[in-house]
């Protein structure tokens, strides 16, 4: 492992979760991703890593989200929002992963969508 790299690794802390013989794997601080997202966007080698998924670092214009509004069988009305289960939401980074794509989002729009996640888990 290059020096440089190992003191990357210790400057990040807690932040830093790839393991030491992983070498291909470099978390990056929030800090210091709005300078490097669009590099690594336009890289081409650049990988998103997500639990045991990888794919290419690709981003979307918007949240493939759909607020649709069911009726129950007691008449009711429940709102249900299609797609926010399976999206991972980084407000330090002001980002949301959505079918491997990422999705820049405003930071208060970030927190409150992780906010709505947040209820939509407790409901189901």
């Amino acid at each position: 492992m290059r020096a440089s790299e190992r003191l990357q690794r210790e400057a990040a802390g807690a932040l830093y979760t790839g393991e030491l013989d992983d070498p291909r794997t470099l978390p990056l601080p929030p800090a210091v991703w709005p300078s490097l997202a669009a590099r690594l966007g336009d890289s081409g080698t650049a990988r998103l890593r997500s639990g045991t998924r990888t794919a290419p670092l690709q981003w979307a214009e918007a949240l493939p989200l759909r607020f649709v509004f069911e009726q129950t069988a007691e008449g009711a009305y429940r709102l249900a929002a299609e797609g926010i289960a399976d999206m991972i939401i980084l407000e330090a980074y002001s980002l949301a992963i959505a079918a491997d794509r990422l999705v820049a989002l405003p930071a208060e729009g970030c927190r409150r969508l992780a906010e709505v996640q947040t209820v939509m888990r407790v409901e189901t």
